[in-house]
């Protein structure tokens, strides 16, 4: 049993920031789409187009705006961990290196040395 005593701050942020920033990019169709069904709707004559320009914007920059707050959630999450893991020792994890046989496993046929 290995335990997770801290983790880096800052490595956890650009992950944290660049996994955020790929989901603000799967919005960006939605964000698209909701822009185009607003541009439909009547509105007064001389109204400025709001929706449409507010949901082309968020489409450019949601996975700018998803990476920046994904980032700095990220590094306050890290900061958080490390002060938790201080005081209740943190989370314990197992690991098995792979293909290593495992105890009461037997080879499916006779293992011959040469």
């Amino acid at each position: 049993m290995y335990r997770v005593k801290s983790v880096g701050i800052m490595s956890v942020a650009k992950i944290a920031g660049c996994i955020y920033a790929c989901i603000g990019l799967l919005l960006i169709p939605f964000f698209l789409i909701m822009g185009t069904a607003m541009s439909n709707i009547p509105q007064r004559p001389g109204a400025p187009q709001f929706p449409v320009a507010f949901f082309a914007m968020m489409g450019i920059f949601a996975p700018v705006f998803y990476g920046i707050l994904g980032a700095i959630i990220g590094a306050i999450a890290a900061a958080l961990y490390n002060v938790f893991a201080g005081w209740l020792g943190g989370v314990e994890m197992e690991f098995e290196i792979a293909g290593a046989p495992q105890p009461g496993v037997q080879a499916p046929y006779p293992i011959v040395h040469n």
